[in-house]
């Protein structure tokens, strides 16, 4: 009881904003379970406002073969068979439908190039939380586009 106590205790004196970042980011992850490739369970979540407005996942696109059914299709050691957790969550978003507010993403992972290009930047991204960065197979950083004031 009392180790319970003392958990909720730390959470109660975090600040508010820190508090609502890490709750976010553990719905993106618990999202994030429902993969469909067996190389990695990534969870993403949209927020505007405070507000959740969509969540995804990686997974293949409706109506193809799913990784963890017929295997993998690996190329430069990334599987293409699915698209990424943010892609989806901004597919999810129907983003031309969403009034042009800025966005606050949470990611399991370090959005790649592509997603930034793609959807996170043309999209009024506010803010990428994520709970570490990506790293290589070499263990250097990878900086994307300079983050321009994200993170």
């Amino acid at each position: 009881m009392a180790q319970a106590y003392r958990r909720l205790y730390k959470y109660h004196n975090m600040p508010r904003t820190e508090l609502i970042d890490r709750t976010y980011l553990h719905m993106a992850r618990a999202y994030g379970n429902l993969n469909t490739c067996p190389r990695g369970s990534v969870g993403a979540l949209i927020t505007i406002n405070g507000k959740v407005v969509s969540m995804g996942y990686n997974a293949s696109p409706e109506g193809e073969p799913l990784c963890i059914n017929d295997g993998c299709i690996i190329e430069n050691g990334v599987c293409v068979r699915v698209s990424h957790a943010e892609a989806n969550a901004f597919k999810n978003a129907m983003v031309g439908f969403l009034p042009k507010h800025s966005f606050d993403l949470y990611c399991t992972l370090m959005p790649c190039a592509n997603c930034m290009a793609e959807w996170i930047i043309p999209n009024h991204t506010q803010r990428i939380i994520v709970p570490h960065r990506y790293v290589h197979s070499d263990g250097r950083y990878r900086t994307v586009l300079g983050f321009n004031g994200f993170l």
